[in-house]
């Protein structure tokens, strides 16, 4: 026999051990007898010869495994586990010997259909319950978003999940982390469930996960929008009107809770929307002898829009203005002079001038005078910059540098002195500058050189590398740089203020959109108003260009508001938040408007503890619509299932009722078309041509036909 408990499949190996030691010597022939008679047994031919020590019973322990027992066998297994369990299945009995038991265990169940299908049929399927789209009264589930506004820490985006608590002992589990950029600042916004109540303002967070998460780690309770102080609750609001806050923060929403009656309300009424107007147009409210005060409105929107520049420099006081002349001439700064010039003396020169148009393509700084421009490798030495006014420069230098053949259209150019590279747009022919002045003052003057223009002689132009000469003294020098000494005396805009400035670069400009009033908006109703007051608007730009708009009046000015003092309803004496939004400050000033309302309410803003979302149902049960039906003790039950299958339901019913349909509940079933081929269609084997269509055949039985059609082959 073996070692191991294991039963051998054959003997006849072990014989010669089974024997006494005698036989081995005295016996081998009757050894070997015996084994070949057990050879002989252990073919399957003659095992039915030999009774119970055949290889049969031998092997019964590898037919007690579902997968090495014989097909014989296999019925046993059937009656025993697959009870009412058809038998011409084409799927393997021992696959469905094997789970048997998953499906006995999940009886009942979508997954005892789900897996009976696939072990029955090879097939997937949904099942639909009924009952879950039947209303039901007071089902459903309101849901109020809480959340916490708290600053920086490393922390924050790791506490998904986490219990946090305050330093005050509340406590709630965090759902979610998310940042909000708002007006410019960064508000962090925790989302808490489990709460237990409120966190407020100035606590500090901690939680155990974390316990490094103290001192400056530790996030702190900024607060959200809690409640509203009403300052002002406007005119014609109800008990219930939702309205949206403006402020610092978004998002936040508040319903009317209560409202009174008042004498001395002021309501604006829009007559004529005139044009011209911005919607920063000036309002102004004459409250003179009205008794009252307040009142006030904004423009809520335009019509008839177009959008103009307007220059905002006011002229009326500087259109006398005259040239300061106390200051008069140039400085000339010169080098190399050979003596000094006389007191009134004419002094001349000349030298070559090159206008360029240009284009700075990578500009470092713009170009000033007195720097120098080449391209070595075009041939075209360095060129002095004596006056540069954005696209425009004048270059001087010797001859052969300013007649350059290079120096034509598109060539580039760069700034010897801060790398400014610059292409030439249009090059002007190369000229002649004279220039001619009368010296000022006497003394040494061999640097400094003070000149100014003759009566009968036009200063013109001083160049940096130009020579010039006096004409009584015969004194020589290089001028190296020249500046006016006249200026204005006074110019309104900061930056412009001397003769060279362009005047269409000097005045500020604005672009604004104008047009027609079309309502008014955040109307506050004052208080205390015996009498109504009187109203004028004005856009001050528009109307001092006093364009007729041909009804008698000008843009700009042509508007009519009126206002009228009355008893007035519908103020609004408290609010509730319902939405506390995100990113407020405390104690800000917040206006509430609703949109069928011109007037508003206006409040501060108390920041103090969680915040509030708008609630929701998180289900439709309790609401009656395209999904959601009455109960009909048929089909919407609690006790019906449907069976979605591609099989009709007298095909699989008996075999649901006796296997997995659960007491007392009925079945339904629903066809499901199926809607793509079984197989790719580009397995086609063969064709025909019939009644000037082409069928193709598939190895799938699929018929596919030129002109669209899908048939399925049985």
């Amino acid at each position: 026999m073996s070692s191991n408990n294991i039963i051998d499949e054959v003997i006849s190996p072990l014989i010669p051990y089974e024997f006494p030691q005698f036989y081995q010597s005295d016996g081998p022939m009757f050894i070997e007898f015996v084994q070949a008679y057990y050879q002989w047994l252990e073919q399957s031919a003659n095992s039915q010869y030999v009774g119970s020590i055949t290889t049969e019973s031998r092997n019964l322990p590898s037919y007690w495994d579902i997968d090495t027992t014989s097909s014989k066998f296999l019925k046993y297994f059937e009656d025993t586990f697959l009870v009412n369990i058809p038998k011409n299945l084409s799927i393997d009995t021992r696959f469905l010997v094997k789970h048997a038991l998953e499906f006995y265990n999940s009886k009942g169940t979508i997954d005892s259909f789900e897996l009976l299908f696939r072990m029955l049929y090879n097939q997937s399927i949904e099942v639909n319950t009924p009952g879950q789209y039947m209303f039901r009264l007071s089902n459903g589930n309101w849901t109020i978003p809480k959340y916490i506004e708290v600053n920086d820490s490393p922390y924050l985006g790791q506490l998904d999940g986490k219990l946090i608590i305050s330093s005050s002992g509340s406590t709630a589990v965090v759902e979610s982390y998310s940042k909000k950029i708002i007006n410019g600042k960064v508000v962090n916004i925790l989302y808490l469930s489990s709460l237990t109540k409120d966190f407020n303002f100035n606590e500090f967070i901690y939680c155990d996960s974390f316990p490094e998460m103290t001192g400056i780690n530790a996030p702190l309770v900024l607060g959200s929008l809690s409640t509203i102080t009403v300052e002002n609750g406007g005119i014609n609001f109800n008990v219930g009107d939702l309205l949206e806050i403006s402020g610092s923060g978004t998002g936040g929403v508040a319903r009317v809770v209560a409202t009174r009656n008042e004498n001395g309300k002021v309501s604006f009424s829009l007559i004529n929307g005139g044009f011209g107007f911005s919607a920063n147009a000036v309002i102004t409210i004459d409250n003179t002898g009205t008794g009252g005060s307040g009142a006030s409105f904004q423009i809520g929107g335009l019509t008839n829009q177009q959008t103009i520049s307007l220059n905002t420099d006011v002229i009326d006081g500087l259109y006398n203005t005259v040239i300061d002349l106390s200051t008069s001439g140039f400085k000339v700064d010169i080098t190399n002079a050979s003596s000094s010039f006389l007191n009134d003396e004419i002094v001349y020169g000349n030298a070559l001038s090159l206008h360029l148009n240009i284009k700075e393509l990578h500009t470092l700084t713009s170009l000033s005078n007195g720097e120098t421009i080449s391209n070595s490798s075009l041939g075209i030495t360095p060129l002095t910059v004596y006056f540069a006014d954005g696209q425009d420069i004048y270059l001087t230098g010797n001859n052969s540098a300013l007649t350059n053949a290079n120096l034509v259209n598109g060539t580039l150019l760069i700034c010897d002195d801060n790398n400014t590279l610059i292409e030439i747009l249009c090059v002007d022919p190369v000229q002649t500058v004279f220039a001619n002045c009368f010296v000022i003052g006497s003394g040494s003057n061999t640097s400094v050189l003070s000149v100014n223009r003759m009566d009968t002689n036009p200063i013109g132009y001083y160049v940096p590398g130009m020579v010039i000469t006096g004409n009584i003294s015969g004194t020589t020098a290089t001028v190296t740089s020249c500046t006016r000494l006249t200026d204005w005396s006074y110019f309104p805009v900061v930056g412009f203020n001397n003769l060279n400035d362009i005047i269409q670069e000097s005045f500020s400009t604005v672009t604004e959109v104008i047009g027609t009033i079309s309502f008014l908006k955040n109307e506050n109703p004052g208080s205390g108003y015996a009498s109504s007051p009187s109203i004028s608007i004005i856009e001050p730009l528009i109307y001092s260009l006093k364009i007729d708009d041909g009804i008698g009046g000008f843009w700009g000015f042509d508007a009519s508001i009126t206002a009228s003092a009355s008893n007035t309803g519908g103020i609004v004496t408290a609010l509730s938040v319902l939405d506390s939004g995100f990113g407020w400050s405390p104690d800000e000033f917040l206006i509430m408007s609703e949109a069928n309302n011109n007037s508003a309410v206006f409040g501060k803003a108390i920041v103090r503890t969680t915040g509030t979302g708008v609630g929701y149902w998180n289900n439709t049960q309790s609401f009656l619509d395209d999904v959601m039906v009455l109960q009909d003790d048929y089909y919407y039950q609690v006790y019906s299932y449907e069976i979605i299958s591609e099989m009709m339901l007298n095909i699989y019913e008996s075999v649901i009722k006796n296997l997995a349909h659960p007491v007392g509940y009925m079945l339904f079933g629903k066809y499901n078309v199926r809607r793509e081929l079984p197989s790719p269609v580009s397995l086609i084997s063969s064709s025909i041509v019939q009644d000037s269509a082409i069928i193709f055949y598939t190895s799938d039985s699929i018929l596919l036909t030129s002109d669209n059609y899908v048939i399925t082959v049985d």
